[in-house]
């Protein structure tokens, strides 16, 4: 990988560029992760059939009792320490903190749901289907947004990554015009060839895999999981038991990959030395009737090439179902946690304790939107890797040759 980061260095001089897309990344997550979680005032107002207000409305009043509670105890511990002595006082002192601390929260958490309340009512109409249909034309909207930015993000990086390949094929051209007989040959043509184009342009992809969907899809991992935690974290550490078991199988599948790439490095030089010898020379070989033996080294090395290319799609195609298999197995087991909260009105799972109170049917669907949300950046990212490791191939066998003393 030491001179797939050359490259990658090399890219970093189009730096505002790169800050740019990786803005347009962050936008992309947020909308993605923004969207998903959209569908629960959906989902909430569907089921319990009436308008957000009123659900905002009773969730602030209770609060308003709440907080009336706290406050009316903390005023009693307050009244009840001027009447005693000293010590007695200081007793009370830890009590009159806590609860001073729970009345902080619950004014801050009463202004919250105050401020929502109200900007409900300013903005939503009263009705509820015609809510689900202001927040359905708001999630179009922002999926239209999301795609624009995806769109920006996309040339952005490819116009660096474009950038830097010619830079690379101008110096591999440069350089061979510079190569002594001996060094020219060490190569040949058909390797200089493969190098200016189909090496570059598989350091293209790899750039491109490297600063685009590597950046982009695990920040939308990020963002979904950012959602699910803030509705349960416990939960979501709960549905995270077989992670380790996904990155030991990307892990395992990206290796063969790079050994594959490798290989196919060599041969499609062998490939182009095969097509430049026989065209090249065509007259000379009608001449002396070569034609079946140059059919034969070009079908054997077309089969060679096919079955580096079959494996390449078979590594990278079984990174697919692994990767989506484990991760339908983490929102199995969060599918089970969250069903026996909801059907057993739990907090506690044996004797771990998962929400502080009894989720909702809406929360949970949320919650395994979420989950979902983030499993399809993840199997997005099985084919990155093998994109990058493929790139920092064709890095080796680029810098290389630029390496090479000139005359």
């Amino acid at each position: 990988m030491k001179n797939f980061w050359r490259a990658v260095r090399d890219s970093l001089s189009h730096w505002p560029m790169l800050v740019m897309a990786t803005l347009c990344s962050m936008g992309v997550a947020a909308l993605w992760s923004a969207n998903i979680g959209a569908m629960y005032p959906v989902i909430k107002m569907t089921l319990e059939e009436k308008p957000i207000q009123s659900r905002l409305e009773e969730t602030m009043l209770a609060s308003e009792a709440i907080l009336t509670q706290q406050q009316t105890a903390l005023d009693s511990l307050l009244l009840q320490s001027r009447s005693v002595d000293a010590e007695s006082r200081a007793q009370l002192t830890p009590q009159i903190e806590g609860t001073t601390k729970q009345v902080a929260e619950a004014t801050n958490n009463l202004a919250w749901q105050s401020w929502q309340y109200h900007t409900a009512l300013r903005l939503l109409p009263r009705d509820a289907f015609k809510t689900i249909c202001v927040i359905m034309v708001v999630v179009v909207i922002s999926t239209l947004f999301k795609h624009l930015l995806m769109l920006a993000n996309e040339l952005m990086i490819g116009k660096v990554s474009t950038t830097i390949v010619r830079k690379v094929r101008m110096r591999i051209f440069d350089q061979a015009l510079a190569y002594d007989r001996r060094t020219y040959q060490t190569y040949g043509t058909s390797g200089l060839l493969a190098s200016i184009t189909h090496t570059s342009e598989m350091l293209s992809n790899g750039l491109i895999n490297f600063f685009g969907t590597a950046v982009r899809e695990p920040l939308r991992v990020v963002a979904c999981l950012i959602g699910a935690g803030i509705i349960c974290w416990r939960l979501l550490l709960l549905s995270m038991v077989l992670a380790p078991l996904l990155i030991v199988v990307g892990y395992w599948f990206n290796r063969r990959v790079k050994g594959i790439a490798r290989t196919m490095l060599g041969r499609n030089t062998g490939f182009h030395e095969v097509i430049l010898e026989a065209l090249g020379n065509i007259f000379t070989v009608q001449a002396y009737t070569m034609e079946p033996e140059e059919r034969r080294r070009f079908a054997d090395c077309s089969k060679d090439m096919q079955k580096c290319s079959m494996k390449m799609i078979f590594y990278t195609g079984m990174s697919k179902p692994f990767t989506e298999l484990i991760g339908v197995g983490m929102i199995s087991v969060t599918i089970c946690a969250g069903s026996y909260l909801i059907v057993n009105k739990a907090t506690h799972i044996w004797f771990l304790r998962i929400c502080d109170e009894p989720m909702t049917a809406s929360t949970l669907m949320i919650f395994f939107a979420m989950l979902i949300g983030a499993s399809d950046p993840l199997r997005k990212m099985s084919g990155v890797f093998s994109a990058i490791y493929t790139g920092s191939m064709a890095a080796d066998s680029l810098y290389g040759m630029l390496d090479q003393p000139r005359v």
